[in-house]
């Protein structure tokens, strides 16, 4: 007889600005900075028949190192891109960690999980702070303190994330390591500054200027994209964009989002809405 049905839903979350903090223990090592739990969710489920994946990502290569375990099948379905800015790999680790230990049979915490995945994430040069963005957070989420969940410090805006939604388009690929490599020196400079200027007025108007003055500064949003986006998006009363990797993220009052949407698609060839979700993760029994 298998096992009773037990699966979890997660936000994804793209952050607008971070400070990467280095240490030699992975439960210190992480980011600070801000921004945006977002919907569509990912969703794991086990038991399941097999392993969903031919190729095992590397972060789970390491899941089952510290469990001691090896393949274990579930169900996975995650509606958005890998190595783009989604933090795709967070809810995978995730995933992977909680139905690990379902497998195992042991009672466990939530704690437990969101800790094993944020070792996983730092330790496969996959990510940062999107952990303990997911596992802490609501809506819009301020990471003051950098770790894994237990060392970290979350909190979260209080704003009515209902007014608003997210509309982004991917316009190129970039893994999470190459982008720690490539803008090292000028993240440090403009994570430092970003996070105290966030903090003398923490709203959702203020988080998206940072955010596309991060982007500019640090060196992912070029200049001939913040042209096109300032003509393209003129006129639509979108709050603001920034550029996070390899997606364009724009902010817009939730009337407008399907101008914007149309904008990016025509102009991009792609783009997704997305709610802020406010809800956290889910744990659903069948």
């Amino acid at each position: 007889m298998l096992p009773q049905k037990i699966c979890i839903e997660l936000p994804h979350h793209i952050s607008a600005f971070w400070l990467p903090v280095n240490s030699r223990n992975p439960l210190k090592k992480g980011s600070i900075g801000a921004g945006f739990l977002v919907t569509p969710r990912s969703v794991a489920c086990y038991p399941a028949e097999k392993f969903p994946f031919k190729i095992k990502p590397r972060q789970l290569n390491i899941i089952d190192r510290i469990l001691n375990v090896d393949r274990i099948p579930f169900k996975y379905k995650d509606p958005l891109p890998p190595a783009v800015g989604y933090s795709v790999s967070a809810t995978l680790s995730l995933s992977y960690s909680f139905v690990s230990y379902v497998h195992l049979g042991k009672s466990f915490t939530l704690g437990e999980v969101c800790r094993l995945s944020h070792i996983a994430e730092v330790k496969s040069n996959t990510g940062l702070g999107d952990i303990s963005a997911i596992c802490g957070g609501k809506g819009v989420v301020i990471r003051l303190f950098p770790g894994a969940p237990g060392f970290s410090v979350v909190d979260s805006l209080v704003t009515d994330v209902k007014k608003f939604a997210i509309v982004t388009s991917v316009f190129r690929r970039m893994k999470t390591k190459d982008m720690l490599r490539a803008y090292k020196g000028s993240l440090e400079i403009e994570g430092t500054k970003a996070f105290y200027d966030f903090l003398e007025d923490p709203s959702v108007e203020h988080l998206v200027q940072i955010a596309k003055e991060f982007s500019k500064r640090v060196g992912m949003m070029s200049e001939e994209i913040d042209d096109r986006l300032s003509g393209l998006l003129k006129g639509t009363g979108a709050l603001g964009y920034f550029v996070k990797k390899g997606i364009i993220v724009v902010v817009t009052p939730v009337e407008e989002k399907k101008e914007v949407y149309a904008k990016l698609k025509s102009h991009f060839g792609n783009a997704r809405i997305h709610s802020i979700d406010d809800s956290g993760l889910k744990i659903i029994y069948s």
